[in-house]
C-alpha cells in the first residue's frame, strides 16, 4: 500500500525560518517508483528528485506536497511551512571556540553564514573556506592573551592557513571605543557601526577581565558584533562562549 510521508529539514543557517530560506525535503517513504514534489510559491515549484531542496524568497505560508506512485496508483500528502520576514540580521547564540593548544580537537575558525566551527585539522571545501569570517586565538587555558583575527591571517598566529579564507576587519575589545549595548543592536545599529583599522596598528590582546564586545566586517562587507559571555577553563578543552549578531 502506498503511504507517502516526508519531513522538512531546516539547515542551521536558516533556523529562524526568515526569507530567503532554503529547506531540505526528506522522503521517508520507501518503495515508490516515482516522486512529484510541488511547492507553491517556491523559486522552483516542482521537482521529481527523491529528496530535493526548495527555496522560498519571500515571507508567507506555503504548502509542500509529495505525490508518490508505483505504476498502478498514486497518492499525495501535504505539509505547510511558514516563512517569516527577515529582520535583516542573524542572531547566533552560544557559539564556542577553543584555545590554541586544543585547535586539533575543537573549532577555532567560524563561519557565520554556515553557523559552523572548523578545527585546524578539518578538510574544508572551497565553498566552506570562502564563508569563514572569524578566527579565535586563545594562547592557553588561563586566557591571558586572546584575540580574534581575520581568517586569512592564521599563519601569523602559528595556525595552519586555510586556502581561500576571506579577509575580515576585526576590532578586538581594547580597540572598541564606546562599546555598543549588544542587546540593543538591530539592523540599523549594525549598519551604523564604524569598523576600520590601520593595518600597521598592533592587534591588541585581551584577557578574561577585559570588555567583551568584538566588532567585525567580513569579506562580504557584512558588519557584525559578538558578545563574549564566558571563559570556560577545562585544560586543552578550554573555550570561550559568545553570541553573534551579523547583517544578512
Amino acid at each position: 500500500e502506498l503511504t507517502p510521508n516526508f519531513s522538512i529539514e531546516i539547515p542551521k543557517q536558516f533556523e529562524e525560518l526568515e526569507a530567503p530560506v532554503t529547506l531540505q525535503l526528506k522522503n521517508t517513504f520507501l518503495g515508490n517508483n516515482t516522486n512529484l514534489w510541488q511547492s507553491e510559491g517556491a523559486d522552483v515549484d516542482q521537482s521529481t528528485d527523491k529528496e530535493p531542496s526548495v527555496r522560498f524568497s519571500k515571507a508567507g505560508t506555503y504548502t509542500i506536497s509529495l505525490e508518490v506512485g508505483n505504476g498502478k496508483k498514486t497518492k499525495k500528502i501535504s505539509q505547510t511551512v511558514t516563512v517569516k520576514a527577515s529582520k535583516g540580521y542573524a542572531y547566533i547564540q552560544n557559539v564556542e571556540l577553543g584555545i590554541y593548544n586544543g585547535r586539533g580537537e575543537r573549532g577555532i575558525f567560524y563561519s557565520t553564514t554556515l553557523r559552523k566551527s572548523f578545527k585546524e585539522s578539518d578538510e574544508i571545501s572551497p565553498a566552506e573556506a570562502a564563508s569563514i569570517d572569524l578566527l579565535f586565538f586563545g594562547l592557553n587555558e588561563e586566557f591571558e592573551f586572546n584575540r580574534f583575527l581575520s581568517p586569512d591571517a592564521a599563519a601569523s598566529a602559528g595556525i595552519n592557513p586555510i586556502a581561500g579564507a576571506g579577509k575580515t576587519t576585526v576590532l578586538n575589545p581594547l580597540s572598541v571605543e564606546n562599546a555598543p549595548a549588544f542587546d540593543n543592536l538591530g539592523e540599523a545599529q549594525l549598519k551604523a557601526l564604524q569598523i576600520s583599522r590601520v593595518e600597521e596598528e598592533p592587534d591588541d590582546f585581551f584577557n578574561e577581565s577585559s570588555p567583551k564586545i568584538v566588532l567585525f566586517e567580513n569579506a562580504q562587507k557584512k558588519k557584525g558584533a559578538l558578545l563574549i559571555k564566558e571563559f570556560i577553563k577545562d585544560g586543552p578543552n578550554s573555550r570561550i562562549r559568545f553570541d553573534i549578531k551579523v547583517l544578512k
